[in-house]
């Protein structure tokens, strides 16, 4: 087995593991982080990597998130916001640079719906033996944050059914059951954010294909999902569907959500009008810190819950955590991707770009829809979306399809 195979074997377990088991997800990270470093050194490249805008903007937001844990040291959090960003930019910088054939991506992201369809599976017992309250990744964090890892997955799944048309009838049936399934599974877990996001990337899908075959499949498939959605969930035992469902997916509970948010901005916009951090932040992963009383606002949120963990939009927590220079680079790093995504579409084959594209599309867009109404950019979510968005930036414009 060359090193180059077990990297890759490396890179599909901690995918598979990345939203359900903490420890495994960390420990095949580290490894394969390790075997590409070796790799690269045997082939005398590890000081000849390729490079490019993109992979400079991820030193400079890497670099960004030490600083401005190093100025505000020290802070409760400690190097943890730092290694989250080594973290997921090391995932894009290192398929970046692997020189993975299209099968090796392919067979990457086969790993990364079937850990999304595992870890329902394990989330679902959870709900029916009463462990859990909610459907959710026992490691990707709380529903929301769930259903962002969820909503990303989808689009990958669409991807593959819609341009990789080498595929055998039993994968692609099987692909198509795995989409039904997280779809309403998607739409279970009642994250409006999420379900905002993945029917924006659909309709995104819709207007740069517009041919009426994909068109007619995206909208017979949207009918067919939301039917089975309602009879599932009308049919749901009563210990899967409890209360505290009902509850969450009330209007009052939306309300209450909003409510939350919105405070969560206030908080936001007056620690940031103190203006004695406006440069590098207070700290990645130091939001919690913000005592609301402290800046005159009277939040029944933080009396409630004892601590705010984020400002519940993506762009200003990285306003308020890592400042202007981390929100710059945060805001320029995703105008490189929508560029990409943009040049390959305009100059894509006839039959439109391939899977990757899908998947880089899901990478960008989910994130920083639903992220515009509740989590940062960080952790298993995080991770997933540059691994989605490098398979797409290591693409070729104009391949006309991608197989094996």
């Amino acid at each position: 087995m060359s090193l180059k195979q077990l990297e890759l074997i490396l890179l599909g377990m901690m995918a598979f593991v990345l939203p359900s088991l903490e420890t495994p997800k960390t420990l095949f990270w580290v490894l394969y982080v390790v075997t590409f470093l070796v790799r690269m050194h045997r082939e005398e490249r590890l000081w000849r990597l390729p490079e490019s805008t993109v992979v400079r903007v991820l030193w400079g937001m890497l670099l960004a998130s030490l600083a401005s844990t190093l100025i505000n040291w020290p802070i409760e959090n400690g190097f943890k916001g730092v290694f989250d960003v080594l973290k997921y930019a090391c995932l894009f910088m290192c398929i970046y640079a692997g020189g993975y054939s299209e099968k090796d991506l392919r067979n990457i992201a086969y790993t990364i719906i079937a850990g999304v369809v595992a870890g329902l599976s394990f989330g679902l017992l959870e709900v029916v033996s009463n462990v859990n309250e909610r459907l959710q990744f026992h490691s990707a964090g709380v529903v929301t944050q769930s259903a962002i890892y969820l909503g990303m997955v989808i689009i990958l799944t669409l991807g593959f059914i819609l341009r990789c048309r080498d595929l055998s009838m039993p994968v692609r049936g099987l692909l198509v059951v795995a989409l039904a399934v997280m779809a309403v599974a998607l739409a279970y877990m009642g994250s409006r954010g999420s379900m905002l996001a993945v029917a924006a990337a659909v309709a995104v899908i819709v207007l740069v294909n517009l041919r009426w075959r994909v068109v007619a499949a995206v909208l017979i498939g949207t009918v067919v999902v939301s039917v089975a959605s309602y009879f599932v969930i009308k049919a749901a035992p009563q210990n899967v569907l409890n209360e505290g469902h009902y509850e969450r997916l009330s209007v009052e509970r939306f309300h209450k959500a909003d409510s939350e948010r919105v405070e969560a901005w206030k908080v936001s916009l007056a620690r940031l009008a103190v203006g004695d951090s406006v440069v590098w932040g207070i700290g990645p992963k130091n939001f919690r810190s913000i005592n609301p009383s402290d800046l005159g606002i009277d939040s029944a949120f933080y009396e409630r819950a004892g601590v705010i963990h984020h400002a519940h939009n993506l762009f200003l927590n990285a306003l308020v955590e890592t400042g202007i220079v981390g929100f710059a680079l945060l805001l320029g790093f995703y105008f490189l991707i929508v560029a990409r995504l943009y040049r390959q579409w305009r100059e894509a084959a006839d039959g439109g770009p391939g899977w990757t594209w899908y998947a880089g599309l899901g990478g960008m867009l989910v994130p920083v829809i639903a992220g515009s109404f509740n989590a940062p950019f960080s952790q298993e979510h995080a991770m997933l979306a540059m691994m989605l968005m490098a398979m797409m930036y290591v693409t070729e414009p104009g391949r006309p399809k991608q197989s094996g």
